[in-house]
């Protein structure tokens, strides 16, 4: 599966695991968890981290999700970005990788490339795990409650909602977390950046 889109998403920061576990626990039984393992990729010179691009192979229930995003405009409470995704099994991702990912002609990994030089690597930062939590959300898309394991050890949690009314939900999701006493920050630092934050703390 190819999908190539303009990604518009609501991201709050929960400031603590309490905070987390109070949220879930508002949310009630999520129609699925996911554990996600994040793989994010550059050139040997971060040609790609230059030009504020992400290339990311995420391995998750037996499939691998490879994405490539780029033109990230952050906001108050959320972000956009242009995102270009290729869907497979993980025995297909896993044989590219040791051929050398740059070889793999899919759209993600050729649009991360228009980034770098001709002939450019492509060779691995390290990984990140993920728990994803999802919850139908009012019939407004699919509400996404994540808590991340960094390389340094510390903990990330996030509440994201993927929408096209991005200023009318971060109203009704702050006065969610407001209404619940959960402490949250509305400055947006994507996952990739704290991604890089902890590896660089190791």
């Amino acid at each position: 599966m190819n999908r190539d889109h303009q990604e518009e998403e609501v991201k709050l920061t929960l400031m603590s695991e309490e905070g987390l576990h109070c949220l879930l626990k508002h949310l009630g039984k999520p129609s699925k968890v996911a554990d996600q393992e994040n793989e994010y990729f550059d050139t040997p010179d971060g040609d790609l981290l230059k030009e504020r691009v992400m290339l990311r192979v995420r391995r998750q229930d037996g499939r691998v999700i490879v994405t490539a995003k780029s033109d990230a405009q952050i906001k108050v409470g959320g972000l956009t970005c242009r995102e270009v995704e290729f869907d497979t099994t993980r025995e297909v991702s896993d044989q590219w990788i040791q051929k050398g990912l740059e070889n793999w002609d899919i759209s993600p990994v050729s649009h991360a490339l228009s980034f770098a030089p001709l002939e450019a690597r492509l060779v691995s930062l390290g990984t990140s795990a993920n728990r994803r939590h999802y919850f139908d959300y009012s019939g407004r898309g699919v509400l996404e409650v994540d808590r991340t394991l960094l390389p340094d050890g510390t903990i990330h949690a996030e509440l994201e909602l993927e929408t096209s009314r991005m200023a009318e939900e971060l109203v009704k999701l702050r006065k969610l977390l407001d209404d619940l006493g959960v402490e949250y920050t509305d400055q947006v630092i994507p996952k990739f950046q704290r991604f890089l934050t902890a590896r660089e703390g190791q």
